[in-house]
């Protein structure tokens, strides 16, 4: 009987000791999760899984309003959606949905009074590293910060492209834009800043021609 009752005192122990070495390890575990295996999609995948996040953002934000105010050369108003309010609304809203906006191509065009940005950006899912990319283009005419204008701006295009997001002009602007839609609209009218820009585009674009040619 006494060695019996030795033999199952042992056991209990044993089962103790093993509930209590579980247990460390189970807290060990909770203190340094292990990483996790990466997971591998497929193209379709991938692109399923964007076009799911953007349209999620594009749901989020359908329609931004045109909040502030401004003049055009000829001294008419319009309406417009500043950069900052367009930057933090899709920070936000990226942020959430794990998306990354990020520049991977800039060209710079410097006119005589304007400088003008063209810039691509990769918006990419962060968890499957499949991203598409979106072009945007920017005209700064304010002096020395002309180049700082023209980046946001570009940036700002982009990302109202990139969401398919409208923005009504405001009620007070809407009559004046039919005037000036409905009379002819030609060179003279145009800004003189802009034409610079658009000469040096055009000259780059031929120039960029004859050196493929002489390759």
């Amino acid at each position: 009987m006494m060695k019996g009752f030795i033999m199952t005192k042992k056991k209990v122990v044993k089962k103790k000791t093993k509930k209590k070495v579980k247990a460390k390890k189970k807290a060990v575990r909770k203190k340094n999760p292990l990483q996790k295996a990466p997971q591998f999609y497929t193209e379709e995948t991938k692109k399923m899984l964007l076009h799911k996040k953007i349209l999620a953002v594009q749901k989020a934000y359908p329609q931004i309003q045109c909040d502030a105010q401004g003049e055009d050369l000829d001294r008419e108003a319009f309406g417009f959606v500043e950069a900052s309010t367009v930057n933090a609304q899709y920070n936000e809203a990226m942020s959430k949905e794990g998306l990354t906006f990020v520049p991977i191509h800039k060209e710079t065009t410097l006119g005589k009074n304007c400088v003008l940005v063209e810039t691509t950006f990769l918006l990419s899912d962060s968890k499957t590293g499949y991203g598409i990319e979106i072009a945007g283009v920017g005209l700064g005419m304010n002096g020395q910060w002309a180049a700082n204008s023209a980046q946001t701006l570009a940036k700002k295009q982009a990302l109202l492209e990139a969401f398919q997001c409208s923005w009504p002009q405001p009620e007070d602007y809407r009559e004046t834009v039919r005037k000036v839609s409905q009379r002819e609209f030609g060179p003279a009218d145009s800004p003189q800043q802009l034409n610079d820009a658009l000469d040096e585009v055009l000259n780059r674009a031929l120039k960029a021609k004859e050196t493929k040619k002489k390759r």
